[in-house]
Parts: C-alpha cells; sequence; structure tokens
C-alpha cells in the first residue's frame, strides 16, 4: 500500500535555509533506495513552516531506508527550530479512479535516409511548422514528449500521445503539417501498460 512521511518543521529565519538543503541531501540520498518514489522540502506559502514530504511504495520499504529517528514523533526541539516537528505517517485512504484512455507511440518517418540534412529550404520550412504544431500538443499536455531520434532505422521522430484510442492519435496526424503537405508518413503502436504522470487525452486540455 503506497504510504507517505510527512513532517513540518518550524525553522527559525537564520536557519531555514540550512534546513531545506538537509532535508533535499537527505531526499537525494534515499533516492536509490528500494521502494522510493520521490521526496523533498515544500515551503508554506504563505508562512514560514517547512514540510518535508517522502512517497513511498510501501511503509516497510520507509522503515528500512530511513535513517534511524527520522520518522519518529517527539518533544525535543532542535536549535535551529522554534518548535518540536510535527511528524504524520500516512497511507492511501482510496485507490485513485483510473484514468480512461491509453498512450501510443506516433513515429514520423524519414523521407530520405539523409533527411533532414539534405531537406531543401521548403522541407525545413514544413518541419519547422510540424515542430511548433507539436509543441503546442505538449504544452496542452496531450504529449509526454516528442523530438528527433536516431538509430530507429527510418524513424525520423517520436511522440508519445495520451488518446483515448488510435483513431484520435491518426486525427492528430491529420494536421500535423509534416504529414498533410506528403513530406513524410507516420506510425501508430499502442503502449498497453504504459506508465506516465496524468495527462489530457487528445482532443482535452490540462484543467
Amino acid at each position: 500500500m503506497p504510504f507517505m512521511f510527512l513532517v513540518v518543521h518550524h525553522p527559525r529565519p537564520e536557519h531555514r535555509a540550512e534546513l531545506i538543503a538537509g532535508m533535499t541531501e537527505v531526499a537525494r540520498q534515499l533516492a536509490a533506495a528500494p521502494g522510493f518514489i520521490d521526496a523533498g522540502p515544500w515551503q508554506e506559502d504563505p508562512g514560514d513552516r517547512v514540510v518535508g514530504i517522502a512517497r513511498w511504495q510501501t511503509r516497510e520499504a520507509f522503515r528500512a531506508a530511513a535513517p534511524p529517528g527520522m520518522g519518529d514523533p517527539g518533544d525535543a526541539i532542535h536549535p535551529w527550530e522554534t518548535r518540536p516537528r510535527e511528524v504524520f505517517h500516512l497511507h492511501q485512504a482510496a485507490a485513485p479512479p483510473e484514468q480512461p484512455g491509453s498512450y501510443f507511440l506516433y513515429t514520423l518517418t524519414r523521407p530520405r535516409p539523409a533527411f533532414p540534412a539534405d531537406a531543401t529550404d521548403g522541407e525545413l520550412a514544413t518541419m519547422h511548422t510540424h515542430v511548433d504544431y507539436w509543441r503546442g500538443l505538449l504544452d496542452r499536455g496531450v504529449v509526454a514528449a516528442f523530438g528527433p531520434v536516431s538509430g530507429l532505422g527510418d524513424a525520423g521522430g517520436i511522440a508519445i500521445v495520451a488518446a483515448e484510442d488510435e483513431q484520435a492519435v491518426r486525427e492528430l496526424a491529420s494536421n500535423d503539417p509534416a504529414v498533410v503537405s506528403g513530406l513524410t508518413t507516420y506510425r501508430i503502436c499502442a503502449m498497453p501498460g504504459a506508465l506516465a504522470p496524468r495527462l489530457a487525452r487528445s482532443g482535452q486540455d490540462v484543467p
């Protein structure tokens, strides 16, 4: 079961930066531990408190990796703080809702083996509009990443797309300037079981 360790600090102003630096270093050291998800300090805004949040796949993984005393509550006041720290051990109360849709690998093929090194001025202009098009999808959260690739046969570029189905990806392709112009063709491969941050689906914007 997912587990979160949360600790609230009340730093003295002159020691806030040192506290945050120390928390960041602890997070860096824990990053290689089995079961670690992420960790780091958060600054209250507005306010003076600094909150450390560490997420783990299980409580047991946290206990195995945490330095001695890290997860223990107590009444002692550290010299850098004005009050005892507040410690919380949290487990996920309910599973997050499943997101509909899937992820797809969109592959753009090279028109020639040497492309884009031998591209004409017109072809370069088309590729510039192609990049602008996909950058817009990236900004909307429909695309997780896109860009040129090498070493993948005739593939010149790829994009990871979040969409309801393959037809939705084809609709994106139908507006891709590089495809509409006839300069390139594309392939779509489904990515069943892909793990990725929450993205908008094709045709939607991230709220």
